[in-house]
C-alpha cells in the first residue's frame, strides 16, 4: 500500500506542462545525435561530442507531444560537468535535436 501511495503522489505532483512520459536515451546515442546538427542548433558545441562527455541525462515529454522531449544532462567541459537542456525528437530515423 505505501507503494501505490508513493506512485499516486509523484503522479500527481507533476507540471500539467510536462507529462510522466520518459525517453530513454544512451550517452552514445545522445552524442550522435547532437554531433548530426549544425553547432547553430547547439551553440556549446566546439568540436564533434564524445560519449564519454555525456552523463545524466533525463528526458520527459509534454503531454501533448510524446515524441518530442526536453532534455537535460551533464557536458564534460574542461574537466567539469556542465548542466545543459536540449529539445529532442523521437521518429523512424531515431534520435534528433529539434530546430526551434
Amino acid at each position: 500500500m505505501k507503494t501505490l501511495s508513493a506512485v499516486a503522489v509523484l503522479l500527481l505532483s507533476a507540471t500539467p506542462a510536462m507529462a510522466v512520459v520518459r525517453g530513454t536515451i544512451t550517452p552514445r546515442a545522445f552524442a550522435a545525435a547532437i554531433n548530426k546538427v549544425d553547432a547553430v542548433l547547439v551553440p556549446f558545441r566546439t568540436g564533434r561530442l564524445q560519449a564519454a562527455d555525456v552523463r545524466s541525462i533525463r528526458c520527459r515529454a509534454p503531454d501533448e507531444e510524446p515524441t518530442e522531449f526536453q532534455c537535460t544532462w551533464q557536458h564534460r567541459v574542461k574537466g567539469r560537468w556542465v548542466q545543459r537542456k536540449t529539445w529532442l525528437l523521437v521518429d523512424a530515423k531515431g534520435w534528433q535535436v529539434m530546430d526551434g
